[in-house]
């Protein structure tokens, strides 16, 4: 163990005790909550860099008259939509489901 001090008197030991080689970091105040939160947010921030996007192929959909067109699925599945072959977006009307 090591003794080290200040001319003020101050004196204070660092052994090896900590997997740092005898030097245990300690955060706190507003450090360690900003230390806390970017953890925290890390954490909840992690599951949607784990979504699946859509299928590349195109689907074919049947319209309400009986045609076909064919689509392309964008997204994942929090946030998805469909495109036709031009690149334009394509709903659905709500009263048709």
């Amino acid at each position: 163990m090591t003794e080290y001090g200040s001319p003020g008197g101050a004196r204070w030991k660092i052994g090896p005790t900590s997997a740092f080689g005898g030097f245990a970091p300690r955060v706190s105040g507003r450090a360690g909550a900003i230390l806390l939160l970017a953890l925290l947010l890390g954490t909840g921030l992690r599951e949607n860099l784990r979504a699946v996007p859509a299928c590349p192929a195109p689907v074919t959909v049947r319209q309400p008259d009986g045609r076909t067109i064919r689509l392309f699925l964008r997204g994942d599945e929090f946030l998805h939509w469909a495109e036709d072959s031009s690149g334009y977006t394509v709903v659905r009307e709500p009263s048709r489901g």
